[in-house]
């Protein structure tokens, strides 16, 4: 039996794979953006980089996106949760 195992399995899987949606992908051959014969023309309109970015984590936050929800550096600090009461014995 473990010997057949694949094979079982192949055949269960073959009606599941006309139910499962396929991709059209690029059913008319279309050629992409920068290709040979695309109406893109990529040497006249070459891609451009308009600058670059710097994350630092450790940067401050603006004044202006200071909200409720993240108080201030040096403010007080929230009001400590409450703790939940005792629970009910099963017995």
């Amino acid at each position: 039996m473990k010997k057949f195992a694949p094979a079982i399995i192949a055949l269960l899987m073959v009606p599941y794979g006309g139910l499962v949606p396929q991709s059209p992908g690029n059913p008319n051959g279309d050629p992409y953006a920068g290709q040979e014969g695309s109406t893109y023309d990529a040497k006249a309109n070459p891609p451009k980089t308009l600058g670059v970015v710097a994350y630092n984590p450790l940067a401050p936050l603006p004044a202006q996106a200071r909200t409720a929800a993240a108080p201030a550096p040096g403010s007080a600090p929230a009001a400590a949760p409450q703790a939940l009461p005792a629970r009910p014995s099963r017995n």
